[in-house]
């Protein structure tokens, strides 16, 4: 019988991390999943609350060996109010969970970027991406699986009226839009997470938004 998987989610609670955990918490792969939460919330059946700081995860006790960690976290400059307040989450926070995870045993790591995510881009957030997934590939994981999808669709707790204006935009001409750059649904980023998960080979690899779309269609 193949073992049953021990797994953290961060992120838990955003778009693309809530129907993860509706995924991986219903899945028979998983013997365990935790959501990597700052406060006491429900989370879908079969996903277990683990409240962090994110100043001091490296002190955040676990139960048991992890498996896998799936890394949803990710803001904006306008929601966190500043260039030196986003790098904190979608670049600081991003690699303190991937450590953690790695020193509690984690060998596969999956994480959410950004489509255009480049170190030498001109564009800050593009370019925090883009360092980001270079420091994590130096962390030492067997198998690391970088997700960049484009536009995001998904009902999202918070307003954000420029990408819900680009989003029906989008969604209008989406035939006309080729697969790398056409908007994605959230629910089919998580399946692509979740498919990569169950068939993770050592290496890294990166997993652009036409690659998401096919392997969730």
């Amino acid at each position: 019988m193949t073992k049953q998987k021990q797994a953290a989610v961060a992120g838990a609670t955003g778009l693309i991390g809530t129907y993860l955990c509706h995924r991986l918490g219903k899945s028979d792969a998983y013997d365990k999943v935790w959501g990597v939460v700052r406060r006491e919330v429900t989370l879908p059946g079969g996903v277990t609350p683990l409240i962090v700081d994110w100043e001091q995860i490296e002190s955040l006790p676990l139960e048991a060996p992890l498996d896998e960690a799936f890394c949803c976290l990710g803001t904006t400059i306008k929601k966190a109010g500043s260039k030196t307040a986003f790098r904190k989450v979608d670049y600081d926070y991003v690699l303190a969970f991937a450590r953690w995870a790695y020193e509690r045993g984690c060998r596969r790591f999956f994480v959410v970027t950004a489509m255009g995510a480049d170190k030498q881009s001109v564009f800050f957030y593009n370019r925090v991406k883009g360092e980001v997934e270079e420091a994590l590939a130096q962390i030492g994981f067997d198998s690391l699986y970088i997700f960049r999808p484009s536009l995001l669709l998904g009902e999202r707790h918070e307003s954000r009226p420029a990408e819900q204006l680009s989003a029906r935009l989008s969604s209008f001409f989406r035939p006309l839009i080729p697969l790398r750059y056409r908007p994605v649904e959230a629910e089919r980023v998580a399946w692509a997470m979740y498919h990569c998960a169950q068939n993770a080979q050592k290496g890294k690899f990166i997993i652009e938004n036409d690659q998401i779309l096919k392997l969730s269609s």
